[in-house]
């Protein structure tokens, strides 16, 4: 099965990026059905690929449109689905490329298994982001205490059948340096980092949670302490696929340690940016790992 493909832009980044393209193409992954811009050369073809004008693109059967830029996403993305009639699930950025060990067959049945990501802090959101992803789950922009969380871990039907209400206080978020509103799910409480306000944060909430896929689930947790560690493989046997993220040597099978990489001095910090692939991204096979596999990177002495 080849996955057929677009590309929108043939600038800095299409030219960086030729050589891999043509890798995937080789590997018999891919097939780059055309490319297209805004302004276009005078030509047929670029790298023996069709050049596309924006009627031959809506004309075209094909799975993504790759957008070859940073600076002008947004720009791209809202001509594309505005004149082009194109779905925004096809449109995805080229930095899914940078991703390790990418694979666009294991990629494209990722994306299409709509899976749920349920996280104790923003690793699923910013998941979702690196991955170009719609997110699936109101697990996103919030954080909860290590217990609490485990506790709707516990029941996770229940906690995502009620509906959450302003507690009428607000927390300060030092990783902010603001307050953020605090909401109640029956007996528990959830930390907005970044909703505005407590209106937002609930109308956020409810509005994911439609979206909830209970078919394909991500339990995800980062604990600091063994103890909690526990408390979350016992609590999340249930689940098919889990991870846990800890500062430590662990022989739990279902976690994985992360060390801290330099200028990073919280554990949150390295958490997050395995899932950015920045720093200290260099521990798992990310879409492996959200595939339910503990698959890490070869690391040697």
């Amino acid at each position: 099965m080849k996955i057929r493909i677009v590309l929108w832009g043939i600038g800095k980044v299409y030219n960086s990026l030729i050589n891999l393209l043509r890798f995937y193409f080789e590997l018999g992954q891919i097939e780059i059905v055309g490319i297209t811009a805004q302004d276009l050369p005078e030509c047929k073809a670029l790298d023996n690929f069709k050049v596309l004008n924006s009627e031959e693109v809506q004309t075209l059967d094909y799975d993504y449109l790759i957008v070859m830029s940073d600076e002008y996403f947004e720009q791209i993305k809202s001509m594309a689905m505005r004149e082009l009639h194109i779905p925004r699930r096809k449109i995805v950025s080229y930095h899914i490329l940078e991703i390790p060990y990418f694979d666009f067959i294991k990629y494209d049945l990722i994306r299409k298994s709509k899976i749920s990501i349920v996280s104790n802090n923003c690793w699923g959101g910013v998941l979702y982001n690196t991955l170009g992803m719609q997110c699936m789950s109101p697990f996103k922009n919030v954080s909860f205490s290590p217990y609490d969380y485990i506790k709707i871990l516990s029941d996770l039907r229940h906690y995502l059948s009620v509906d959450p209400v302003w507690t009428g206080r607000k927390e300060m978020d030092g990783n902010q340096n603001r307050e953020v509103p605090m909401l109640k799910l029956d007996d528990v409480y959830i930390k907005c980092n970044h909703d505005p306000d407590a209106e937002t944060a609930i109308q956020n909430w409810k509005r994911r949670r439609e979206k909830f896929n209970w078919d394909n689930i991500l339990v995800e947790m980062y604990a600091e302490e063994r103890e909690v560690e526990k408390a979350f493989g016992k609590v999340s046997e249930q689940f098919s696929k889990r991870v846990c993220f800890v500062p430590y040597a662990t022989d739990e099978e279902y976690s994985i340690q992360l060390p801290l990489m330099s200028g990073q001095t919280k554990f949150y910090e390295a958490v997050i940016s395995n899932a950015r692939i920045e720093k200290n991204a260099f521990v798992y096979h990310l879409l492996d790992m959200i595939d339910g596999h503990k698959n890490c990177r070869i690391l040697k002495d």
